[in-house]
């Protein structure tokens, strides 16, 4: 479901935070994966077979791919988190995070729940 579906069913502040745990369990998963990035690197041993080396680089190679997706994974979703959040504040009675949205495309239009104000999400 795209961001603006999401918005709509759940509400702001329910999407919000759903996004910032989502975000933080990928950062959790990068973390993971640099330890196994490390940990496989650290297994390569020079006096050790050629089948043991490869076997520790490739899964070295799995563990530091993993960990850069995450951490592409996590940017992405708080710059998404972020860019929300910094238009989430009514312009006239300065309600944080109350609104419901009207219009999806072409830009996401929302309406204000406690003054009825109309502004855009850019």
């Amino acid at each position: 479901m795209d961001t603006t579906g999401s918005i709509g069913k759940l509400g702001y502040r329910r999407w919000y935070e759903r996004q910032l745990t989502e975000a933080h369990v990928w950062l959790a998963v990068c973390v993971l994966g640099m330890v196994g990035l490390f940990g496989g690197i650290e297994s390569v041993d020079i006096r050790s077979s050629a089948l043991t080396s490869v076997v520790g680089l490739l899964l070295a190679f799995g563990a530091g791919f993993l960990a850069w997706h995450a951490l592409m994974r996590y940017i992405a979703l708080m710059v998404e988190a972020q860019r929300y959040a910094s238009a989430s504040t009514c312009g006239q009675c300065k309600a944080v995070g109350r609104f419901s949205v009207l219009r999806k495309a072409p830009e996401i239009e929302v309406v204000c729940e406690v003054c009825g104000h109309h502004w855009r999400v850019d």
